[in-house]
């Protein structure tokens, strides 16, 4: 009895967590990295089967003037273009449960629609599987944002070192040549001849009169010296 209680009780949790993990597993869908890019960037979109395929066939339809396909070839055994707006995809090869398909933007701007539409599906024990996902993105391809070109920053003037003015040189002050005060010649007070007070006579009358004196005697020798001879 505990036995078979037992037994009933595992059964029971895996088939719980069988289910868990089919819930988590069955989830299809297509996603996208980004829903913006600019010409030339890339965006990759994830295609999840929602369980393990053994083979799978699909395409997604998108406008191929936008986008154009760069997934590497090895990853699928066919892609191939139909028309101007669809791609296929296949692959026959390894388990997989999902697929990656890489996109480049061509154009320079607008808004696509990149839509999922299955064609063939077979599952691990190549049963086929009727995989319905209708999902549809949309990604924009933006113009690039101008690079502002930086403002250049202006090279301040050097503000020119103002020359010192010179220092002008006092004028020396020429020191004046004092002026010799010239000694007056004190005036000679005439001396006033001597007067002799008996005569009347002063010293220059006698002088003459001494002359005169001496005159007649010197003439009067001579004379005497001459009769003599």
């Amino acid at each position: 009895m505990k036995k078979t209680l037992i037994m009933t009780i595992i059964i029971a949790l895996m088939l719980s967590i069988t289910s868990v993990v089919n819930a988590a597993t069955a989830n299809p869908g297509i996603s996208v990295d980004k829903t913006e890019v600019t010409k030339g960037e890339t965006v990759t979109v994830t295609v999840n089967f929602g369980q393990t395929m053994s083979s799978s066939d699909f395409k997604l339809n998108f406008d191929t003037s936008a986008f154009e396909v760069v997934t590497d070839n090895k990853k699928f055994d066919m892609y191939d273009s139909e028309g101007a707006n669809s791609v296929s995809f296949a692959t026959y090869s390894n388990e997989h449960d999902s697929m990656t398909v890489t996109l480049k933007a061509i154009k320079d701007s607008g808004k696509v629609t990149i839509g999922f539409e299955p064609t063939e599906f077979l599952d691990e024990n190549l049963e086929e599987v009727d995989l319905a996902i209708n999902t549809t993105l949309n990604v924009s391809i933006v113009e690039p944002t101008p690079t502002p070109t930086p403002t250049a920053t202006p090279t301040p003037t050097p503000t020119a070192t103002p020359t010192p003015t010179a220092t002008p040189t006092p004028t020396a002050t020429p020191t004046p040549t004092p002026t010799a005060k010239s000694t007056p010649t004190p005036t000679a007070t005439p001396t006033a001849p001597t007067v002799f007070p008996q005569t009347g006579l002063n010293v220059t009358n006698y002088a003459v009169l001494g002359g005169i004196l001496t005159l007649i005697i010197v003439g009067s020798v001579i004379a005497i010296k001459k009769y003599q001879k």
